[in-house]
């Protein structure tokens, strides 16, 4: 991928998440983001700890599927706008997944839970989404 490709994949990143929100007990806003200057590493984990200040806590791995359940799950109610969402969703899956490399989902914190979904352009650059998660 070139640095094109990947600044393309940026924006397709940050249109499709523009109005999408990760359900849990507080539907959050999902938001583009990507890490300045990372080490030199193929590990998900140890770029996302070289962002992190070193009081933000615990981090776990989530499965990808997993992560993505709750947005691609559709109802019998759901309208035109609640299905735009999902096929949003869909989209930004595929997008992520289909681009980018050693991909991993981080949860960082307890009850208010940041979420990461992180990985790295062929061309060297780690970004992905992140959210927050409530669990009481």
């Amino acid at each position: 991928m070139s640095l094109e490709a990947t600044e393309a994949l940026k924006v397709q990143i940050t249109q499709l998440v523009e109005d999408l929100y990760y359900p849990s007990e507080s539907d959050e806003k999902i938001d583009f983001f990507e890490i300045p200057h990372p080490p030199e590493t193929d590990d998900a984990l140890v770029v996302l700890r070289s962002f992190l200040s070193d009081d933000e806590g615990i981090i776990e791995e989530m499965a990808v599927e997993k992560f993505f359940e709750p947005l691609l799950e559709t109802e019998d109610w759901f309208e035109e706008q609640e299905l735009k969402w999902v096929e949003a969703a869909q989209a930004l899956k595929e997008a992520l997944v289909g681009y980018l490399l050693h991909i991993k989902v981080l949860r960082v914190g307890a009850v208010e839970i940041d979420t990461y979904l992180l990985g790295k352009t062929p061309d060297g650059q780690w970004l992905g989404i992140k959210t927050m998660l409530v669990e009481t």
